[in-house]
């Protein structure tokens, strides 16, 4: 029979990764070394792990790394300090981002300034300076007013009018900031315009550029129709009239005149007509009701609605009264004194 204290060492023994026991870091103590043999326990433990999954599994060839974005980033440089020139290198794949990070970043590639400053600031009078503060960041007023012309103007633009998700939107918007940088001559600083340079619409072999994708919403399987409405968008929007199911088309061509056409079904469905009688009365004996009811057929099936009453339905067999067809607001008179169920 073992003790507790015969056991608690093999116990412990199986819960113990290592003994803690780390060399003397010296000057020449490479990186590597550092972060396994010296980054070992508490939040330091945890960035070990980090970097381990980050050689492990996200450097293989066949993984997609994706990014996400929240808090002010942007603001305080990291946009150029680290993320484009991860996106320059093919680190990341894919980005989900807080829009404050994106219009922040904008900043950046009009040439506007921010400035690391420290928290605690007299907030009058940084309003009486015009002086916007993001905790210890501060910038001029201007950059907003100027941020927000810019895509004003960007916003009335021929390429921006029509349906796009957000995706679209900001690639194009990256394809402007990376042209004013160009022109500008000056170093890459905008997170947006390396993402544009850099990736969306492509495939293994060829760039899709967003003036070839079209989509046909009821491809028949042989002759292309595009949708001129749905032309350059990955991310359109259609309403279809009629309930069936429809083939729809997407439809690519890339920079080396390849083409494919990826097709799925899209079932619409007829919800039916809708009928709503009206509000509860209450009416004396022989009293002349006044009935107000509302159809609707978002079906749009073929004919007008048909509309009958019962005045005094059972729930199970509807005898309609001759003089209330065709109308939503007929009048009846109940000439002896009770509770009545009316449908329409």
């Amino acid at each position: 029979m073992s003790t507790s204290t015969d056991a608690e060492p093999n116990y412990l023994h199986r819960i113990s990764h290592k003994r803690i026991d780390p060399p003397a870091l010296t000057a020449q103590t490479p990186l590597p070394q550092l972060v396994e043999e010296a980054f070992l326990s508490y939040n330091a433990g945890r960035l070990r792990e980090a970097c381990r999954l980050f050689v492990s599994k996200m450097l293989a060839d066949d993984a997609t790394v994706g990014l996400s974005l929240s808090g002010a980033l942007t603001p305080a440089g990291l946009g150029i300090s680290c993320l484009v020139p991860l996106l320059e290198a093919g680190f990341i794949d894919w980005i989900v981002s807080t829009g404050a990070n994106l219009y922040h970043d904008t900043h950046f590639a009009l040439g506007m300034d921010m400035h690391q400053s420290r928290p605690g600031l007299d907030d009058l009078k940084l309003r009486e300076h015009q002086v916007i503060r993001i905790y210890d960041i501060v910038f001029d007023y201007e950059n907003l007013l100027g941020t927000d012309r810019f895509y004003r103007k960007l916003c009335r633009g021929e390429s921006f009018q029509r349906t796009m998700g957000t995706a679209e939107f900001h690639h194009q918007v990256g394809k402007y900031l990376a042209a004013h940088e160009d022109q500008a001559g000056g170093k890459h600083r905008s997170m947006l315009a390396a993402a544009y340079r850099y990736g969306s619409y492509t495939d293994p072999v060829g760039t899709v550029a967003p003036d070839t994708v079209d989509w046909d919403f009821n491809f028949d399987g042989h002759n292309f129709n595009a949708d001129p409405n749905a032309h350059g968008t990955l991310t359109p929007t259609y309403d279809y009239d009629t309930p069936g199911t429809y083939l729809v088309g997407l439809r690519i061509i890339d920079s080396n005149g390849d083409t494919r056409i990826g097709t799925m079904y899209v079932t619409v469905n007829d919800p039916g007509p809708s009928a709503n009688a009206g509000a509860d009365q209450s009416v004396n004996k022989g009293a002349t009701v006044y009935f107000s009811g509302t159809a609707s057929d978002p079906g749009g099936g073929p004919g007008p609605l048909q509309v009958e009453w019962d005045f005094n339905y059972d729930q199970t067999t509807f005898a309609p009264d001759p003089a209330a067809t065709g109308t939503l607001t007929p009048t009846h008179e109940f000439d002896t004194a009770g509770d009545y169920l009316v449908a329409l």
